[in-house]
């Protein structure tokens, strides 16, 4: 009676676990469905340029599956175009850490940078962004015209520099 106790006990622990185990997995699944319906809204409300509804919708989908780098990528967009670039620097970085050769994440960070007049660091962006990924890629020509932008942006602050100094 003793061993079929401890059979049965075992048995029950295994399928307890194995019950767990399951209710995970569909939670997960669940979960992972929500994030993409969330995600599809955000799209639609990015078409239809309601950013900030995008940005809420992004959040959302974020909260449900966190390691989805695309979901950073898409919010760090729609705040682009709300100018909120310290939001956007933030969004870039984390969907770098989960895919660091996502081009348009690099191309994201140094446009947020490039906003927040940190050209040096816009500058490193694009340069470490520009060995990565093919040479044709329309995201690689976007880093260069950018590069070229705030290149352009130096030379004429510094200039402007130079000459509030000769004033003085």
């Amino acid at each position: 009676v003793g061993s079929h106790t401890i059979c049965q006990t075992t048995l029950h622990h295994s399928v307890q676990r194995f019950i767990s185990y399951l209710f995970r997995i569909v939670i997960e699944h669940l979960a992972l469905e929500m994030a993409e319906a969330k995600k599809a809204e955000g799209n639609a409300a990015y078409k239809a340029r309601d950013f900030s509804t995008a940005v809420n919708l992004y959040s959302e989908a974020i909260d449900l599956d966190p390691e989805n780098h695309l979901l950073y990528s898409n919010r760090a967009a729609a705040n682009l175009v709300l100018e909120n670039f310290e939001d956007v620097a933030q969004d870039c970085k984390k969907c770098l850490e989960l895919e660091p050769d996502f081009i348009k994440a690099h191309l994201r960070l140094a446009t947020a940078l490039e906003g927040l007049k940190k050209h040096d660091e816009a500058l490193e962006v694009i340069s470490k962004a520009l060995k990565i990924g093919k040479d044709g890629d329309k995201g690689k020509k976007e880093l260069k015209k950018l590069a070229a932008k705030i290149k352009r942006v130096k030379i004429s602050e510094d200039k402007s520099s130079r000459r509030a100094l000769s004033t003085a």
